[in-house]
């Protein structure tokens, strides 16, 4: 049943099928996804089913809690795909980044450069904030250290930046901005972030 009504993680599993472009290896990587997912919706079922009247009134209670706070964890993650300037994730952040550059700029740990490495680790975008001057050629480069997660799919929405980089990979962009303010970053799942502060 995952497969006709997909979530996200389905739908990886299909284009990660697709993209082997094998139908034996795609097969193969389906199977195996089914058989995971099999135990947990045979558990869910059997325990819906053997739960009395007031149990089962509290656990729907309790995964109707659950799944609303992973549609709006979904919801968030759009927003920042999308470069949204609002988003839960962005109102708390600005918070903690203002927290973040004051410290900073105590202890001089960020300079401006419009020469940026950015290292995607599977922990995400290091570092995720740094400084480059308004209307100066930035060039950013991207080193991918053999991570397998979003953070490989690198996004600056407001310049139209979409970049996908491979395992142990880099590529270099060029961009000038032309005005003074934040431009977020993100993977293609808003899950991994960054801030770049032009001044």
């Amino acid at each position: 049943m995952t497969i006709f009504i997909p979530c996200g993680t389905t739908i990886a599993m299909e284009a990660m099928a697709i993209s082997s472009t094998n139908v034996l290896t795609g097969g193969i990587i389906m199977a195996v996804f089914v058989l995971g997912t099999v135990p947990l919706f045979l558990g869910m079922g059997f325990l819906t089913s053997i739960l009395g009247e007031t149990l089962k009134t509290k656990f729907f209670k309790v995964a109707a809690i659950i799944l609303i706070y992973f549609g709006l964890t979904s919801i968030n993650g759009a927003l920042i795909a999308l470069g949204s300037p609002l988003s839960f994730s962005t109102i708390t952040d600005n918070l903690q980044i203002n927290n973040n550059k004051s410290s900073e700029k105590l202890n001089n740990e960020v300079s401006i450069s419009q020469n940026v490495t950015i290292e995607i680790t599977s922990q995400g975008y290091f570092p995720n904030y740094i400084k480059v001057k308004k209307g100066s050629p930035v060039t950013l480069k991207l080193i991918n250290k053999n991570t397998y997660s979003c953070a490989s799919a690198f996004r600056i929405p407001s310049l139209g930046i979409s970049e996908n980089i491979q395992p142990n990979q880099e590529k270099t962009i060029i961009f000038t901005p032309q005005k003074s303010g934040e431009i977020p970053f993100s993977c293609s799942m808003g899950m991994y972030r960054g801030v770049i502060e032009v001044l």
